[in-house]
Order: structure tokens, then sequence, then C-alpha cells
């Protein structure tokens, strides 16, 4: 058995896998103290693990927002939690006796989709839509890393050069453009220019709480402001996908993730416009669909990261 933990800036998950089958056992579920600092984060995590029976557990396994270092497991940058290092893989082996492994959040997932759905497909592609967007790649059979552990990391690739200001630093970004912070943070932008239509009148006063879904809503009823935000949503995250079809040749692409889970629409849109653009003969091969393990495949990922490498 093993300890499959999902690190995000708003919660850590937590819980037993087996690897023999696609359950998560004494699943947990508690808040990430990201606004208190590194070491806080760190104390979570351990008050976490104890609350674990630790001497039938082979190993701990975490996937993770952002770059991994490849050697010492720390997190080199990710900027939905940390802009610098955090050396959560050197604490965490310097603590426990069993083996720590530390990965990308969205690579762990999509090795859980790979080994519990689809071991036969041997180019497989699982992106997430969330705060951010993140992709595992597997080519070949094999989850893509890159040279310094830094492949997949799509939703910083620049699909709009005078676009949106991404929280990396740069402008454009796929996740700037279609991630689901990335819609809100334009549609309240725009809200405090726009001084009509349904989504003025009902979000204008309390834009906090304005959601992916009622940009959809609104624009299904008209709403000129919500049309043009969900036809330039719909469009960027056509086009990254159709960039990362191109580029990778793969036989399925699986969506997950908040925004995914809330507008299960989004698929057959994306469809529409994606394989127009994309290469023809990648495009013929390559089918889109929504991700099977939902919300705890990250958790039987991260326990999986024990039998890739």
């Amino acid at each position: 058995m093993y300890i499959g933990i999902d690190l995000g800036g708003t919660s850590i998950k937590a819980g037993i896998v087996t690897l023999y089958d696609s359950n998560v056992y004494d699943h947990k579920n508690i808040p990430t103290p990201i606004s208190e600092g590194k070491e806080a984060v760190l104390e979570a995590i351990y008050d976490l693990i104890k609350t674990f029976d630790l001497s039938e557990i082979k190993g701990i396994g975490i996937g993770s927002a952002g770059s991994i270092d490849p050697e010492t497991r720390d997190i080199l940058y990710s900027p939905n939690l940390f802009h610098d290092l955090f050396p959560l893989g050197t604490f965490l082996r310097e603590k426990y006796e069993i083996p720590v492994m530390v990965e990308n959040d969205v690579r762990v997932a999509a090795l859980a989709e790979h080994h519990y759905y689809y071991k036969s497909i041997r180019n497989f592609i699982c992106i997430y839509l969330g705060t951010g967007i993140g992709s595992g790649i597997i080519v070949d059979g094999k989850l893509l890393s890159g040279c310094s552990n830094a492949a997949g990391e799509v939703g910083h690739m620049v699909i709009n050069a005078r676009g949106s200001l991404c929280a990396c630093g740069n402008n454009g970004c796929f996740e700037a453009e279609a991630s689901g912070q990335g819609v809100l943070r334009k549609a309240r932008k725009a809200l405090e220019s726009e001084r009509k239509g349904l989504l003025f009148e009902k979000y204008n006063r309390d834009k906090a709480s304005l959601l992916i879904r009622d940009i959809k809503e609104a624009a299904l009823k008209g709403d000129p402001l919500a049309s043009n935000l969900w036809e330039e949503f719909i469009f960027f995250l056509s086009l990254g996908i159709s960039n990362i079809m191109t580029i990778f040749n793969p036989e399925v692409i699986v969506l997950g993730g908040g925004v995914l889970e809330s507008n299960p629409e989004i698929i057959d849109e994306v469809i529409k416009q994606a394989w127009k653009s994309a290469n023809p003969v990648s495009a013929r091969t390559c089918s889109l669909t929504k991700v099977n393990l939902g919300k705890k495949a990250s958790i039987l990922g991260a326990g999986l990261l024990f039998l890739e490498y």
C-alpha cells in the first residue's frame, strides 16, 4: 500500500492506494495554508501523513502543481503555490525512512487515467482546466519528462502574444486565455467598463462570486459581453488543444478539472473548432473525451509513481 497526496493551492487531499484497483481508501482532505508560507504547508503535510498507519506503507507519493527537480524532487517553481524553491522532496526524504516521490500533479493524473483506462494506448495526453492549465503527456507508452523534467507545461505556451498577463509574468499564455481563472479575470476586468447587460446587472457589485457557468448562461440569454467572453474562451481553448494535437499526434486526449466538471458541454464545442485547425492527419486519428477518475486521479497517480520510476 502507498499514500497518495494531491497538493493543491486550495486543499491537500490524501488517501491509501493499492495499485490493484482505482479506489482511494481512508480519504482525507484539509485546507492548504498557502497564505502562512512554506513551513505551514510542510507542517500540514506532516500532520496529514501522521493520520495514517505507516507500518504497512511502502512509499509516499505526492502530486503537486509546478516544475519538479528530477533528482531532489523539490518544487522548483509553481505559479499557483510558490514562485521560488520549495524543498518538499528534500524535507520529506529526510523525515521518513520509506521512499518518497514528488511529481507534477497533472502528470500523475495522466498516469492514473492511462493505467486504469487507456493502458493499450501508446500516445495519450491528459489536460486539466482549473485555476491554471496543465498536462501529462505519454509518448510511446512512457511519461514524457524532458531533459530537465519540465515537459508538459502547456499552460505556459504563448497562444496570444498581445494577450492577458499570466501569473508567470508572460502575456497570452494558454492558461491566461483559457483557464478558469484566466477567463474570470477577463470578465471582472470587462465589468469595470461595461455598464449594461445581464452580467453587469447581476455581478457588478459582487464580481468575486462570478463563475464560468454564469458567463455561459448569460451568453445563452444573449448578453453581448458574456457571448464575447465565451466565444473567446472556446476559441483559445480550441487553439491550444489543436496545437497540442498537431505537435504530439496522440490517439486520445482527455480533459479534466473544475472548469470541465461544471461545463461538460465544452468538449463538443472544442471538437468543432480544434479539429478544423489541427493537422488533418493528427485530427483523423485522435479522440477527445473527459477524464474518468475525477478528483481522485492525482491521489491514485501519486501512488503509481512507484511503478513508473
